[in-house]
């Protein structure tokens, strides 16, 4: 590209810049437009296109950040955090018995929506959904009960879960998925993963049951120092999985 010609793109590359996100069908999310349209929780009710351009704080522990109420909606937290005020833990947030369905992301209904590349703390559940499509680049750590619960609360629905840590959770890291891949969870007061279709090349570290509960395949795996012990419930396939919790053979 000869000079005069870099001249007349370098004011079309400027003129780009300056267009707003939501003209390429993206809505942004930020901290200042969710007050300005009224406060906790940010309701998504349109499919497409969604992500963070700040982090959110929520101040009232009994108050979701964000609801989904529609199929086919994308989620981008870009790197940012949702942090809620929850400080209870397992049993003390679930005074009557029955936890609170208080979630930093609680996605309403049956959808295969994808919700990636952030960290979600301090709620009484970091993420709650009755199905979801994918879990990626997620960090989901010390949220009152369950680091993600996915369909078994609301009913039954599995995700793709890859690249994603639940750590220090006052639950299960994560209950309820298909495939999970390249994950980790350490360190939660219950199982590390549950109710699993198919458990690969995770870790699973330091929880206060089982690494896994209830899998039906698994492979490429790491358990260790896991109160119950490595592997319990239904395996099918058990490949190239190394556990270090003594008395148990995976």
């Amino acid at each position: 590209m000869n000079r005069r010609n870099l001249k007349l793109y370098i004011p079309v590359l400027g003129a780009l810049a300056l267009i707003p996100a939501q003209a390429f069908g993206q809505t942004l999310i930020s901290q200042a437009t969710v007050t300005a349209a009224g406060g906790f929780p940010y309701k998504i009710t349109q499919p497409g296109r969604y992500q963070l351009s700040s982090d959110l704080v929520v101040s009232n522990p009994n108050t979701e950040a964000i609801q989904i109420s529609v199929d086919n909606v994308n989620l981008d937290l870009a790197g940012f955090t949702i942090s809620g005020p929850a400080t209870c833990h397992a049993s003390s947030c679930c005074p009557v018995g029955r936890c609170p369905l208080v979630a930093g992301i609680h996605v309403l209904p049956y959808t295969e929506g994808v919700i990636s590349n952030g960290s979600i703390t301090g709620f009484i559940y970091g993420i709650l959904a009755q199905s979801l499509g994918r879990l990626q680049n997620l960090n989901v750590h010390h949220n009152g009960v369950d680091g993600a619960n996915i369909g078994y609360v609301e009913g039954f629905g599995g995700a793709t879960v890859e690249h994603c840590r639940f750590t220090y959770n006052g639950g299960q890291g994560l209950l309820g998925a298909g495939q999970v891949l390249d994950s980790y969870s350490a360190f939660n007061s219950g199982n590390g993963f549950i109710y699993i279709t198919s458990l690969m090349n995770s870790v699973s570290i330091g929880n206060g049951g089982w690494g896994v509960y209830t899998v039906s395949f698994i492979g490429g795996n790491y358990f260790e120092k896991n109160s119950l012990g490595s592997v319990d419930g239904y395996s099918f396939s058990q490949k190239n999985n190394a556990c270090a919790n003594l008395g148990y053979v995976c």
